[in-house]
């Protein structure tokens, strides 16, 4: 996927960029202690787990909001 990422982008691929260094960047911004714990633990890409657990009621109408959106990025996605 990455691979293809970077072709559509005119870049060049490098395995480097599948691995770093567990920690905050200084890039990471003002929310990045608020949002980005795991990926301050992270130093590499490690493959989605899927919950398959019950929409909260009260997120029900924002998902419902949001699942447009969700379908029209899904429809411009980069696929392998």
């Amino acid at each position: 996927m990455l691979t293809s990422l970077c072709d559509s982008l005119g870049i060049g691929f490098d395995e480097r960029m599948l691995r770093w260094e567990a920690g905050p960047r200084p890039e990471d911004g003002l929310w990045a202690k608020y949002w980005y714990a795991n990926v301050h633990r992270s130093t590499g890409f490690a493959k989605q787990t899927t919950s398959d657990r019950e929409l909260p009621v009260h997120l029900r109408s924002l998902y419902e909001e949001a699942l447009p959106y969700y379908h029209r990025l899904q429809q411009l996605r980069i696929t392998a």
